[in-house]
């Protein structure tokens, strides 16, 4: 019976720097790294060690301290402790990007800051992340930018 493939990490030189010994594994940022250990979803330092324990469905990279991750049938955001800092709501969520995130509900999409608070209300068809101060949006098949 052949095994599932394991991943680990080399540095550039090509030295191997984390054993092969995960299911999966995201990129580094921020100093963490997304790895899967069965089902679940967890996170790594730059030395291999384990720092916040696989417990979530699936999880994306930290992007200005928090992550989304998804928490039995809906999104939320935790910290690089692990733990829950937005409560579990979305139905979609997007990493943050200067201070917002778009996250979707009932297929509406709208904009919440760091501390979880809805800023710009569900009334998109379609966001996108900030960049330049500046999110491309889409209404009714019209699209434009909001700031």
């Amino acid at each position: 019976m052949e095994s599932e493939p394991r991943y680990g990490f080399i540095d550039r030189e090509g030295n191997l720097i984390i054993e092969p010994q995960f299911v999966e594994v995201g990129y580094f940022s921020e100093g963490l790294a997304s790895m899967r250990d069965g089902d679940l979803v967890g996170f790594i330092n730059q030395d291999g060690e384990v720092v916040i324990e696989p417990q979530f469905a699936n999880a994306s990279d930290f992007k200005e301290g928090l992550a989304c991750a998804l928490i039995e049938d809906a999104i939320g955001y935790i910290d690089q402790e692990g733990k829950v800092v937005i409560e579990p709501q979305f139905e979609e969520a997007e990493d943050f990007s200067e201070g917002m995130a778009v996250v979707g509900k009932d297929e509406q999409y709208g904009y919440i800051d760091t501390g979880g608070e809805i800023v710009i209300p569900y009334q998109y068809n379609d966001s996108e992340d900030f960049s330049d101060g500046l999110a491309a949006v889409e209404v009714d098949a019209r699209f434009g930018y909001v700031d």
